[in-house]
């Protein structure tokens, strides 16, 4: 009866509160989602999941009572944005509404994955003497097996280190590898299984270039995407789609990558990001790890952004041998807006690194962190999960002890910040951020404008207007005589320079079709020169590399 009394108030004051309210609510809309911004990049979001030319036609798609982009099937060749429903030309199946998204069928990733048997480490390497094993991709094979009989030394090729070469540059040059992972360095018989996971909003690029440029050493991938962006509000599922559109998108791996759908969001995830955050990335532990069968304890979990892209040298490290600890971290070079600008600190003029606890044990995951990767990726195993990490430690005999891999000269992999194709993205991501991030540069109109965005990606600004950013030069990374484009990005980007370029090239340069011809070309010797040098002999740059 209480609620009725607002009914006795005077009129005046029902009317003044029913205005505030709706002047409130209008002002929160203005600001979290200015004018039509929102509105116009849903429209124009198809360039994040270009339709495949060997996929199916792309039908019109049409809102239906609920909001939800719904197919009716109309013939067109009309882009359009990205359906929300589970197949472009799909009805409601109502019988299915409450069985499990990957179970309706039709999914364009399998609903469950069997991991494969542990793989031997003996193809990888070669045998110089029945003691004697080398690393292939390593070693300088001709010049190794060309030396003489009493020589029974593995010849490492440039940035590969260890009596195998088999220990690339960013974990022999770690600041702990020579004290307390070397000594107890040993070469596995077989193979660990490594699980790769990310949570996705749009950065559909490079999480497939992640894909191509680990393939194989990644047992299984889980992949987890909302239906909402990090401020609490409805998305289209950009993975999904894209997998449906484009046959090429994540293979060859897509049968070892399981799709995980983020159904809900927190409320609390409005006033406070890391709470969103944490909802993501624990659906990858409650959701995903029960559908890998096979897990094992001794198998190895890495969580990362899906803007961080580890070295496969890396990772194969951690494949083939035992004697680092846990949980490893990965210092990784970071770009922002693409691999042209580095982050640098502004006081002291020097690159900055991104700094990553994001593996361990299958074992450590579940004892330690309660299949919760959110607690691996904010190390709170030193902390809140202090006691069961004893208990862990106690059960292993060994104690946790982070190894961090890469250095300032040899980074573990790369983080490229607000890296997109063109303004979209970046249109995108800003309207996506957390409510809770300040200052959000989503909420100011001038900065969604596309000519803004060009600017500040060519000239290196940040949206405040400071230049913490230093110019990449392309042709000193791309030199070979000290692999140093091996640092500079992805080996998958410069495979495909052409495709690629908008992440690799500056805007300004890229509109120089003579200075991108000497690109190209630069990358494309850079690469060569690379393969060249593991089959020729006596090259003098890859001799006694053992030792550093």
């Amino acid at each position: 009866m209480k609620v009725l009394g607002i009914l006795h108030l005077p009129r005046r004051k029902v009317f003044a509160a029913i205005f505030t309210i709706i002047a409130f609510l209008s002002f929160v809309g203005y600001v979290v989602f200015p004018g039509d911004t929102f509105a116009a990049l849903r429209e124009g979001v198809e360039q994040l999941v270009p339709v495949s030319g060997q996929g199916e036609a792309v039908t019109n798609l049409e809102q239906d009572s609920g909001g939800r982009s719904n197919s009716r099937g109309q013939d067109t060749t009309t882009t359009v944005p990205a359906p929300k429903t589970d197949t472009p030309t799909a009805k409601v199946d109502k019988e299915r509404v409450g069985m499990p998204e990957w179970a309706q069928g039709s999914a364009p990733f399998p609903s469950e994955l069997t991991l494969p048997d542990p793989e031997p480490t003996a193809p990888y390497f070669a045998h110089l003497t029945p003691d004697r094993r080398c690393f292939k991709k390593g070693t300088d094979l001709p010049k190794t097996f060309s030396s003489p009989n009493n020589d029974t030394k593995c010849h490492c090729l440039t940035g590969y280190h260890g009596d195998e070469c088999g220990v690339p540059s960013p974990v022999w040059h770690a600041a702990d590898f020579e004290q307390m992972v070397l000594p107890s360095l040993s070469l596995r018989e077989t193979a660990r299984r490594i699980i790769l996971a990310i949570p996705v909003n749009h950065e559909l690029d490079l999480v497939d270039v992640r894909s191509k440029e680990l393939g194989d050493a990644i047992s299984a991938t889980l992949i987890a995407e909302s239906d909402f962006t990090a401020a609490g509000e409805p998305k289209d599922r950009f993975v999904e789609t894209r997998a449906r559109r484009d046959p090429s998108f994540l293979a060859p791996q897509r049968n070892r990558t399981l799709l995980l759908r983020v159904k809900q969001f927190p409320p609390e995830g409005c006033t406070d990001g890391w709470v969103s955050d944490h909802h993501s990335r624990s659906i990858i532990g409650a959701e995903g790890i029960p559908r890998l069968h096979g897990l094992q304890d001794d198998d190895f979990f890495v969580i990362l952004d899906a803007d961080e892209i580890p070295k496969r040298d890396v990772i194969d490290f951690l494949r083939f041998y035992d004697g680092y600890g846990e949980p490893v971290a990965f210092r990784m070079r970071w770009f922002i807006y693409g691999f042209f600008w580095e982050s640098i600190d502004a006081s002291k003029q020097t690159a900055r690194q991104t700094h990553v606890e994001a593996g361990c044990s299958v074992g450590m995951l579940r004892r330690v962190y309660l299949d919760d990767p959110y607690c691996l990726r904010h190390a709170e195993w030193l902390e809140k999960d202090i006691d069961r990490a004893r208990e862990y430690e106690d059960a292993m005999g060994k104690r946790l002890r982070t190894f961090e891999i890469g250095s300032a000269d040899h980074p573990a992999g790369f983080h490229c910040s607000w890296c997109f194709r063109g303004p979209l993205g970046l249109q995108v991501k800003l309207v996506s951020s957390q409510l809770a991030d300040g200052p959000r540069w989503g909420n100011y109109e001038d900065r969604l404008v596309p000519e803004y965005l060009e600017r500040i990606v060519e000239e290196g600004e940040w949206f405040d207007g400071s230049k913490n950013l230093a110019s990449t030069d392309f042709l000193m990374e791309m030199s070979t005589g000290n692999d140093s484009y091996k640092d500079f990005a992805p080996s998958y980007l410069l495979q495909n320079f052409d495709e690629y370029s908008p992440y690799l090239v500056n805007p300004s340069e890229r509109r120089n079709t003579t200075l991108m011809s000497i690109y190209r070309n630069a990358t494309k010797y850079a690469l060569s020169d690379e393969q060249q040098r593991s089959q020729r002999p006596g090259d003098e740059r890859n001799s006694d590399n053992n030792n550093g």
